[in-house]
């Protein structure tokens, strides 16, 4: 359903923008999420980050993961993750963060997963 007022929605979106929530990333540029045989989790994305991601946080409820800059930029994915996945994001602890140009690699960053629980092993 359309909003009556197209202004009002732009100037919603503007304020989200204005205050480090972005818009969800596979919106943005292509973008998923890869998992390997020995339990390795990465993110792929298809551009730059506009920010310095600091980790990636971990929302069973919802299942969804969202990145967080330095600055407190936050942006989901854009995405659930599958129900077949959960188990290995349940896991780890941290996620490659991998910037893929044309088929190269451009950047790599390792950051901590963060979760709504502490597990002690």
């Amino acid at each position: 359903m359309r909003s009556q007022n197209p202004e009002k929605e732009v100037e919603q979106v503007d304020i989200y923008a204005r205050h480090g929530i972005l818009k969800p990333l596979s919106k943005t540029m292509a973008a998923e999420l890869v998992f390997d045989k020995a339990g390795n989790v990465s993110i792929l994305h298809g551009a730059q980050l506009p920010y310095l991601l600091k980790w990636i946080e971990w929302d069973p409820d919802t299942q969804r993961l969202t990145l967080v800059g330095q600055e407190g930029q936050l942006q989901d994915m854009g995405f659930k993750v599958p129900e077949k996945c959960w188990e290995a994001i349940e896991k780890i602890y941290e996620i490659a963060a991998v910037h893929v140009d044309s088929g190269q690699i451009k950047d790599i960053c390792l950051v901590p997963l963060m979760k709504p629980y502490i597990d002690w092993n």
